[in-house]
């Protein structure tokens, strides 16, 4: 398909060559691999469905023994095939479980990618190892970005969440609740006045007249700024809990000082061996008040911790997404090193991690925090390079950069409109926007390839909705080094061929003409199952029809091609 000569048009699109399919995750990959090469595919990204112990059609990367690793590996270079590796899905990449943030979590997340990389270092031999993004919930509006609201008002009415980093607990508030809190004084700016990291309270007027009704964006505007920087509404969340553990900690201290009171005179009452006390008595409450203010000064001390122990999700999660990251990058690398040792050979692509935006309502579905994620990553990457193995920055920057690289999916992407505030013709520079800002930054080294209306993940055929599909691979048009894949949906197979119609733009030839109105018919027809009978027929196939189809090679016509 890609045989270009004079007589043709100019092309456009990406080569078809370059456009791969994807399996079946759910399907015998070695099986799925030989139907692929019989279709013409160049590039077949393999696939997994299960995590844990394989089931049924649940089947994970370490189902595979390596003579079967072998064939599927053989069987690709024999037939020129370029494999890409799509990990099974599993939990975020952050750890975050219904408990908050485990480690235990994360770990288990990167175990899994790590059978996918293992499997691909051995079957594919370079190339992405792509891995789903969808680390925590956040408002789909965002103060800096003002095109995408969820729901009317969101802005307003948001869940902000904040992590305890103690014990990785989640703490949520909403921003249209109202706080009874202080009344405090005000700088000469009107802002609350801080002492002690702390506002002050007003002490003047009766004790009812010191509450005071605020509401969120009351909070926003008298809360002082940080370095310059705007108030944020997470700083609004940290200020409440902060003074929501700060008044914990006196009604503690008030207690407190109440039962060493009390232990002071009971210690004086039994030191004045007064014959008319029950000494037992007095000796068990001593014990009681001692136990209790060792316990309320365990809660003060742990309090006072956690004064300071609240961070935002999306900078916590971030964190332990680019963690991962920065692991499976190390583990990529550390697997080329060793495949490469192994046969004696260098393998033509890096082996890498490619992290894929999935959907607008989870962190990471954004192309910038996709950014975001794959730059903070190749910086911790990076660090433990220069670190562990003594790497120069220059060096340690470059292996981050290959062994950590994104897989952006086009049709995901597209689903933010649903939530653009704006018209078609905006969020389409909107998306293309975004892909010049990942490829300025070179973000990407994958691409998935499937279409929607805007509103779900469909996976409908390339062409069929409105995902701007050809005019953001016109972007990619040059970059040879990235992989692109046409995912299937509920037309299969289908899904390649048709798609190439909408991905590629070159020319086609074929013994009869195709139609002006839609030249991909002649290749339809010969795909599938298709009715039409095929255009000419050849050899011993040609024999079995009797004396009528005799010739060596003939047309359905019996007209010689002589």
């Amino acid at each position: 398909m890609s045989y270009y000569n004079s007589f043709d048009r100019e092309s456009s699109g990406i080569s078809p060559l370059q456009t791969g399919f994807t399996t079946i995750p759910s399907q015998d990959q070695l099986e799925q691999l030989k139907a692929k090469i019989r279709m013409g595919v160049s590039k077949v990204e393999l696939g997994f469905s299960g995590t844990g112990k394989s089931f049924g059609e649940k089947v994970s990367p370490e189902a595979y023994g390596i003579d079967e690793r072998n064939d599927i590996r053989e069987l690709a270079k024999l037939n020129k095939i370029e494999l890409t590796t799509h990990a099974a899905i599993t939990g975020p990449l952050s750890g975050l479980t219904q408990q908050g943030f485990q480690e235990s979590a994360r770990r288990e997340v990167v175990d899994e990618i790590k059978r996918a990389i293992d499997f691909a270092a051995d079957v594919v031999e370079g190339g992405p190892v792509v891995a789903h993004l969808g680390e925590f919930q956040r408002p789909i509006y965002a103060p800096e970005d003002d095109k995408f609201e969820a729901y009317e008002n969101e802005n307003k009415e948001a869940i902000i969440s904040l992590v305890n980093k103690e014990d990785g607990s989640l703490v949520n508030l909403r921003k249209n609740m109202e706080f009874d809190l202080p009344l405090y004084v005000r700088d000469e700016n009107n802002k609350f006045k801080i002492v002690d990291g702390l506002p002050k309270i007003s002490e003047g007027g009766e004790n009812n007249d010191k509450i005071k009704k605020y509401s969120w964006d009351e909070l926003k505007e008298l809360l002082p700024s940080e370095n310059g920087k705007p108030v944020s509404d997470e700083d609004v969340a940290k200020f409440i809990y902060k003074n929501n553990i700060e008044e914990q900690i006196s009604s503690i201290h008030y207690r407190l000082n109440i039962e060493q009171h009390n232990l002071d005179q009971n210690k004086k009452l039994l030191e004045s061996k007064n014959p008319n006390i029950d000494e037992d008595s007095l000796k068990y409450e001593i014990e009681r008040s001692i136990r209790a203010i060792a316990s309320d000064r365990g809660q003060i001390n742990k309090m006072e911790r956690m004064k300071n122990q609240f961070e935002s999700i999306e900078k916590y999660g971030v964190d332990k997404t680019a963690r991962t990251i920065a692991d499976l990058g190390m583990y990529a690398l550390n697997k080329q090193k060793q495949i490469e040792k192994k046969r004696n050979v260098k393998l033509e692509r890096p082996l890498y991690v490619a992290p894929e935006n999935i959907f607008p309502e989870q962190f990471g579905g954004h192309p910038q925090e996709l950014k975001k994620i794959v730059l903070e990553g190749r910086q911790k990457m990076e660090n433990n390079l220069i670190k562990k193995e003594g790497l120069s920055r220059d060096m340690a920057k470059k292996l981050a950069q290959d062994h950590i690289k994104a897989t952006f999916d086009i049709g995901h992407a597209n689903i933010w409109k649903k939530y653009f505030k704006g018209n078609d013709e905006e969020f389409k520079k909107w998306f293309m926007d975004q892909i010049d800002d990942l490829k300025k930054n070179k973000i990407i080294g994958h691409v998935h390839i499937s279409d929607n209306f805007g509103y779900h993940d469909e996976h409908i055929i390339p062409g069929q909705g409105n995902v701007p599909i050809k005019d953001a691979l016109e972007k990619f048009k040059e970059d040879k080094d990235i992989d692109f894949i046409i995912e299937a949906g509920r037309e299969g197979d289908q899904a390649w061929l048709k798609g190439l119609r909408e991905v590629s733009n070159y020319p086609l030839s074929g013994i009869s003409a195709p139609l002006p109105s839609d030249p991909w018919g002649i290749t339809h027809n010969s795909y599938f199952g298709k009715t039409a009978p095929p255009y000419f027929i050849v050899g011993s196939y040609a024999q079995s029809f009797g004396e009528r189809m005799s010739k060596d090679f003939t047309s359905w016509s019996e007209t010689s091609f002589e």
